[in-house]
């Protein structure tokens, strides 16, 4: 980079002249190598930290900069390596100014500053300034190989919200409650998937899958995807989540597949309510689909996992070609053999088998989370006297029966449209 050029092409002169200063005083080069938009300040800490270095503020240093809590980011892996940025849920996002890095016996200073790119738009940038253009170019390839260990040591990625709203909740298979053709027909295809794909490359397969759950809010999708997530070790795993409709949206997921590219790790992609997705949109279908469909094609296996309350306004490509969504899941209403299996699972007191069987029939039509609210809120009302909770169950069925059947039948739309699924 000149140090000549003027604002709004490259850095300005006051930051080239800064960082200048800031080399001579620790009789360093004055060539600064400029490296721009792929680390931020928390994460160059946390790579010279991790390489066995320091990093202390120098002259002019204007403060460290707390985190956007909804800013993606690998997290985790900072807080090990650098765990002076994390006070509680406090964290340190970035700095502003130059800092002094001490490395292996050699010292180096860094910038770090937004500054208008080529086109006039602020891109935040970091400028290493060395003892040689040699030992700069050295320590950019050491911290680039030290920032994709801490990537990959991430097997829980969120994009698009805070990682700390998302909680993985480990499901076992036993605790997988669904009719037992259906679950094995899924448990199936997800084995499969991790038996071949190591060896989908050599037989010209594309190594990544898809796989679309659909079905009624509460029939268990998101409990399969987290089975899956449990069952197939060895995964990194990638949560897209909307917090905000918004442009920041589409970038989350740019990210998140700019992820699959760097890392290299074999992945599982959750995309939890892709109609609501598709309806902000932030991601269009089409888009969506050209990812599917070869744009994009990682190297390493991914398995693509969505759910979808209500996939009536999807087009058909979607839902009926193979290389896209390969499989897709429509999950039933629970039976009377689920529904019975729920309550046990639920029940926290002792309660006759004639009561189980008696509110397992009464169930028809609720899905397993109305089950399981309904041995809940029984739960409570019998918490001082256990031996009731046979007739809190038959109470609390009663009512969330009640509760279930108001608001299906409440008409949003005055006449046009019935809540619910398929409503």
């Amino acid at each position: 980079m000149n140090a000549r050029q003027g604002p709004g092409v490259g850095l300005t002169r006051q930051w080239i002249d800064e960082l200048r200063a800031a080399a001579l005083r620790h009789s360093l080069s004055a060539d600064p190598v400029p490296l721009r938009g792929w680390m931020g300040g928390a994460m160059l800490v946390a790579c010279v930290r991790k390489l066995g270095g320091t990093v202390t503020p120098d002259e002019p240093f204007y403060g460290w900069i707390l985190r956007d809590p909804f800013e993606d980011g690998e997290w985790r892996g900072i807080d090990e390596a650098a765990p002076e940025l994390v006070r509680g849920d406090v964290r340190i996002g970035d700095f502003h100014g130059v800092v002094l890095i001490t490395l292996d016996g050699e010292s180096f200073v860094a910038l770090r500053t937004n500054d208008p790119d080529e086109t006039g738009t602020p891109t935040r940038a970091l400028v290493l300034a060395g003892p040689s253009l040699d030992a700069s170019m050295r320590l950019s390839s050491r911290l680039a190989a030290a920032r994709l260990e801490i990537v990959r040591a991430e097997q829980l990625r969120v994009f698009g919200a805070d990682e700390r709203l998302y909680r993985h909740t480990e499901v076992s298979e036993s605790e997988l409650i669904l009719p037992p053709d259906f679950k094995r027909d899924i448990l199936e295809f997800v084995d499969g998937f991790a038996e071949s794909a190591e060896i989908c490359a050599r037989l010209r397969i594309a190594p990544s899958r898809g796989v679309l759950f659909v079905g009624a809010p509460g029939t268990g999708k998101t409990h399969t995807v987290r089975h899956i997530c449990t069952r197939l070790t060895g995964f990194q795993l990638c949560v897209l989540t909307v917090s905000t409709l918004d442009a920041g949206s589409t970038w989350s997921f740019l990210k998140m597949l700019n992820n699959l590219t760097e890392t290299g790790e074999r992945t599982i992609i959750v995309i939890e309510d892709l109609d609501r997705l598709f309806e902000s949109k932030v991601i269009t279908p089409q888009f969506f689909l050209n990812v599917l469909d070869g744009e994009f094609q990682p190297v390493q296996p991914v398995l693509w996992l969505a759910t979808s309350n209500d996939p009536r306004g999807f087009e058909a490509n979607l839902l009926d070609r193979p290389g896209r969504f390969d499989r897709v899941f429509v999950f039933p209403f629970p039976g009377l053999d689920e529904r019975r299996a729920f309550l046990h699972r639920y029940s926290p007191w002792p309660v006759s088998v004639d009561v189980i069987e008696e509110v397992a029939a009464g169930s028809d039509g609720l899905t397993g989370v109305h089950v399981r609210e309904v041995c809940y809120s029984a739960a409570l009302r019998a918490a001082k006297e256990p031996e009731r909770y046979g007739a809190a169950l038959r109470e609390e069925l009663r009512k969330v029966r009640g509760q279930h059947e108001r608001a299906r039948s409440y008409d949003f739309d005055l006449g046009e449209r019935k809540a619910g699924f398929g409503g």
